[in-house]
């Protein structure tokens, strides 16, 4: 679903930093993790297209199954209206808990700047800056 953007930003990885291998599929174990977790703290569940990203690749840009929960506690202010997927450049790409739409927050000032149709439009931005980066 995601293989060919996770492809350029492999390529970029390589040829910027020098990093070899872009991030296994989330092990099962991490993934019900996950599931549980968020049922446990939103009573809803995760948006299908994070899922589908992780069964695809455990985190890099996007949070990663074993290091989302943690995350969230980096930013309290934030974490409290909206659920953090990633961070890129000057945005938090998140889910605002009240009504499950997804922004593009302004990390300095925490104001909402674009709104997505869906997680995967959000999804597919966050990996198209990152393989266009430094490209």
């Amino acid at each position: 679903m995601y293989s060919g953007e996770l492809q350029t930003i492999a390529a970029v990885m390589r040829r910027i930093y020098g990093c070899e291998e872009m991030p296994e599929p989330a092990e099962s174990g991490s993934m019900e993790h996950l599931l549980r977790q968020a049922q446990k703290e939103l009573q809803r569940e995760l948006p299908p297209a994070y899922i589908n990203f992780l069964r695809e690749c455990n985190g890099h840009i996007i949070y990663g199954a074993d290091d989302f929960w943690k995350n969230q506690t980096l930013y309290p202010g934030i974490a409290e209206q909206y659920l953090v997927f990633a961070e890129w450049d000057i945005g938090w790409f998140c889910m605002k808990k009240a009504d499950a739409s997804f922004w593009e927050l302004d990390k300095p000032s925490g104001q909402e700047m674009r709104l997505f149709s869906s997680a995967e439009d959000m999804l597919r931005h966050i990996l198209a800056a990152a393989a266009g980066a430094n490209a």
